[in-house]
């Protein structure tokens, strides 16, 4: 009867030691996927935050390149109304050149005739 009764006792702490085993083992098993979905989150968070600064990042180089192509523009618009402002001027001096000649050639018809620089040659 004894015997009997040991053997249920450690049947009973036999199964209870098991009962405890399964139950670490489910709280491990728990304890891991938590800490690998805290892993998953993070990365993923990571992950976002890197494609974040990124889209910044290029976001910024083209705000970049669409400055620097308006200085250019810039720069090439104020070249050519310099440009023009010196044709304007050249033009203007050109004129003023061309009137004083025609002051001191006066009398003289501006076709050259007069002034001898046609040979009488050239009329055969």
């Amino acid at each position: 009867l004894e015997e009997a009764e040991n053997r249920r006792l450690e049947d009973a702490a036999s199964i209870q030691r098991k009962g405890d085993e399964d139950r670490r083992k489910r709280e491990d098993r728990k304890r891991q996927e938590l800490e690998a979905d805290k892993a998953r989150a993070e990365q993923a968070r990571l992950r976002a935050e890197v494609e974040v600064r990124a889209k910044q990042e290029a976001e910024k180089k083209e705000r970049e390149r669409q400055l620097r192509k308006e200085e250019l523009a810039l720069r090439v618009a104020e070249d050519q109304r310099r440009e023009q402002e010196h044709a304007a001027e050249r033009a203007r001096a050109h004129v003023g050149s061309e009137s004083a000649h025609s002051a001191s050639d006066a009398g003289a018809g501006r076709d050259g005739y007069s002034r001898g620089l046609v040979r009488s040659s050239s009329f055969g």
